[in-house]
Formats: C-alpha cells, structure tokens, sequence
C-alpha cells in the first residue's frame, strides 16, 4: 500500500527544501527507519524500516511524499502507522 501526498506551501510561496530535509531527518530519527538512500547532495530520498518493510520517499522531488507499507495481515495496524507517520509530519511541517 502506498500513498502519495503534495507537500504544500499554506502561504502560497514555494516549498521550502531545508525545512522538508530538516523534517525527514527528525522522522527517521524519531520512527527509527535505517535503510536510507541519499541523493547527489547527501539528502535523504528514501528511508526504510527494516521491521516493517515501511518506507518514506520523495516522487520525482521533494515537493510530494510518499508513505509506502511493508505486508501486514491486519489494515487496522497498517492505518495505525499511516496515522503515526502523518501526524508526525503535519505537525512538523506547520511548525
């Protein structure tokens, strides 16, 4: 299962790049995910958590972000980590 989400600026200016690498830093460290990808610039692209299989990436830019998940039996657990992952990030990115 995946999801892309838009990453949007609220005042209508364009996204500011530092603000989403200080952002997806401070979610890997928080979740733990250590399977990590860097682009050209030692950015994180693409991070995963080895327990799980879930990951969370860039599409094409920084600009949309996307929450993939590992196998799991029961979605309830699935929609419990999509909630954890996106809470986090919302409350983030507003800061």
């Amino acid at each position: 299962m995946e999801f892309e989400l838009p990453i949007v600026n609220e005042k209508n200016e364009p996204v500011n790049f530092e603000v989403i690498y200080q952002v997806t830093d401070r979610f890997i460290d928080t979740f733990s995910f250590l399977n990590v990808s860097r682009d050209d610039n030692e950015h994180i692209y693409l991070a995963v958590d080895d327990k799980t299989g879930d990951g969370l990436s860039y599409d094409c830019s920084y600009n949309t972000l996307e929450f993939s998940f590992g196998k799991e039996e029961d979605m309830n657990v699935l929609y419990k980590r999509f909630c954890q992952y996106y809470t986090y990030i919302q409350k983030e990115l507003r800061k």
